[in-house]
């Protein structure tokens, strides 16, 4: 069957994997997802007229509802969709879907050793929205361990529980990108810079858990999956703008009446 999804999330997973989630009408939270091949970001961009990202409208076809706690919001979707349009109100929509707490979203104990998590196959969702009652920190370093960056956002929710997250959004990773690689910002300077608009923003972050690995076969760890900030931090960009190859087809398509 055909829904319409305002997409919320928009994150990096391995390569140029992604993951995508946003909610229904009836605002229920659903994750989209392609068996074996997965989402990419040359699939975001499958259609001529627009490109997937977060607060677009979207039509997908949604086949098999999957869940696995605490990831219940898995959905099978068809490969092809249609981008509608945007949705009217950003900040209309973070509000609806607003949590009180980070621990009030997963309806499962957050414990933290060496990061914070929630136990696999424990909990009743896997997505919230919260506002922080302050921005503490944005942190842009390399590992050079591994040779990646990390990004991450410290914060204090509005009942007083201290978090430091990695932060998987990509547009809020292509942006740090871009200020470090295209405008010769240093990693500290550019997270100093993003941490200052932060604190000076009404500020949204969408929470999510990450899948259990290897490694730690029993956790599903926390993570930011979306920054949303108003002010727009962006300036009305998404990721295909910042991204190295610099796609721009971020427009809608048709107008069609839904709530958001």
């Amino acid at each position: 069957m055909m829904q319409l999804v305002a997409i919320t999330d928009l994150t990096r997973m391995q390569e140029q994997k992604v993951c995508l989630a946003g909610y229904l009408p009836d605002y229920t939270c659903i994750r989209p997802i392609i068996p074996r091949s997965g989402l990419t970001e040359v699939w975001l961009q499958a259609t001529r007229r627009a490109v997937i990202r977060p607060f677009s409208v979207v039509a997908f076809e949604l086949l098999e509802h999957t869940p696995e706690p605490p990831h219940t919001e898995d959905w099978i979707i068809s490969p092809v969709y249609q981008v509608i349009r945007m949705v009217k109100s950003n900040l209309a929509l973070l509000q609806k879907i607003e949590d009180k707490s980070v621990e009030s979203i997963f309806g499962a104990e957050i414990l933290h050793e060496q990061g914070w998590y929630v136990r696999a196959g424990e909990g009743e969702r896997s997505l919230g929205t919260v506002v922080p009652g302050q921005v503490d920190e944005v942190s842009h370093k390399l590992v050079v361990k591994s040779g990646n960056w990390d990004y991450r956002i410290g914060f204090t929710d509005k009942i007083g529980k201290q978090y430091r997250l990695s932060v998987t959004d990509l547009a809020f990773r292509y942006y740090l990108d871009n200020q470090r690689m295209r405008q010769g910002v240093s990693p500290d300077r550019a997270a100093q810079r993003l941490f200052d608009t932060l604190r000076e923003a009404q500020v949204f972050l969408r929470i999510g858990l990450a899948r259990h690995w290897e490694k730690h076969p029993d956790r599903c760890h926390l993570q930011i999956t979306g920054v949303h900030t108003f002010p727009d931090y962006l300036e009305g960009k998404c990721f295909a703008d910042l991204a190295p190859y610099a796609s721009t087809r971020t427009g809608p398509a048709e107008d069609i009446e839904v709530p958001f």
